[in-house]
């Protein structure tokens, strides 16, 4: 799902001491919930001094409060400011994955696919260079990118952030483990063995940086279990899942809990254990409820699992409960 944590990578311009401080103060009056005083006084260094820094923050605030035109409006100023000087393609890169989440959060799904293809085009299509400024944004373009169905441009994205990585910081580095965690999944469906290969050097990444019991290796194993579902070995998937199901029961992360379990339901139904995957899928829904209530995106995931399920099982009352949640 995107997420409204889109802001962070706006290269900003420097402020006059005053500017700043009145960012700062809008900043804290933000995060003590003073919300409406908060935009008063990102409004008021904006009026002092319009750059990037400025524009960022009034974007963000507006954006927080639901004003989603208003931070149109401001993403949009910032992209034009980077746009008019061609050495600034990552800032502005940076400032269309803002506009990608905005437009998304609007229901202008068109409108966000266009600005994700165009900082696409700015840090990803290009030849990776040993700039670990492109590396942050081409992931998090990858990740936004794959969210709204472009798979090819996301892998690519993630493929230049990987390469950048690995020739600036070395094959082994800690800031790797994300990195081969999202490629394994996007191309898992093209060449599973590939994905399995990933999960398992970002397991042994995470393993030596993180330690085993860490939720970087619960969830390069949970990862690792779906490549080996796809690749057909039912019993080493089982072993992986089980691996990260118990890291994340003893880090008490409830919603990833529940995100294995309903993996481990689909694979104790590919090996027709129905009676195990309906438990699975069960625990996995009351998860999903307990972290997010029904609102979560993965509850009507689960309840279409378990209708489907039931109705295979010839439980047809159960099964519709379920379908027509």
């Amino acid at each position: 799902m995107l997420t409204a944590a889109l802001f962070a990578f706006v290269v900003v311009a420097a402020a006059s001491p005053e500017t700043d401080a009145l960012v700062d103060r809008a900043d804290e009056q933000f995060r003590q919930g003073n919300k409406a005083e908060a935009l008063a006084l990102s409004e008021e260094a904006l009026g002092l001094e319009a750059n990037a820094d400025t524009l960022d923050v009034v974007m963000r605030f507006h954006f927080e409060l639901g004003h989603l035109d208003l931070s149109a409006v401001y993403a949009t100023q910032i992209a034009d400011l980077y746009a008019e000087d061609p050495s600034m393609a990552v800032s502005l890169a940076g400032a269309m994955r803002s506009l990608i989440v905005i437009e998304n959060a609007r229901g202008n799904f068109d409108g966000a696919m266009a600005h994700a293809l165009t900082a696409w085009g700015l840090v990803c299509e290009p030849a990776p260079d040993l700039d670990l400024e492109r590396a942050v944004v081409a992931f998090d373009l990858g990740k936004l990118i794959g969210e709204l169905g472009g798979y090819r441009q996301a892998r690519q994205c993630v493929e230049a952030a990987l390469a950048i990585r690995v020739d600036a910081l070395g094959p082994d580095a800690a800031e790797l483990v994300e990195v081969l965690k999202d490629l394994s999944g996007l191309v898992r469906a093209e060449d599973a063995v590939r994905a399995r290969e990933l999960a398992e050097r970002g397991l042994a990444i995470a393993e030596a940086h993180q330690g085993p019991q860490s939720l970087a290796v619960a969830r390069l194993a949970a990862t690792l279990g779906v490549a080996l579902q796809e690749l057909g070995d039912y019993k080493a998937a089982e072993v992986a899942y089980r691996r990260g199901l118990d890291i994340l029961i003893t880090l008490e992360e409830v919603e990833e809990i529940a995100r294995v379990l309903n993996s481990l339901a689909h694979l104790a139904r590919l090996r027709g254990r129905s009676d195990e995957a309906l438990s699975l899928y069960q625990r996995s829904l009351q998860g999903f409820l307990a972290a997010n209530g029904d609102d979560g995106w993965d509850v009507p995931l689960v309840h279409n699992n378990l209708g489907s399920l039931l109705a295979e099982r010839g439980d047809l009352l159960a099964a519709r409960r379920h379908l027509e949640r």
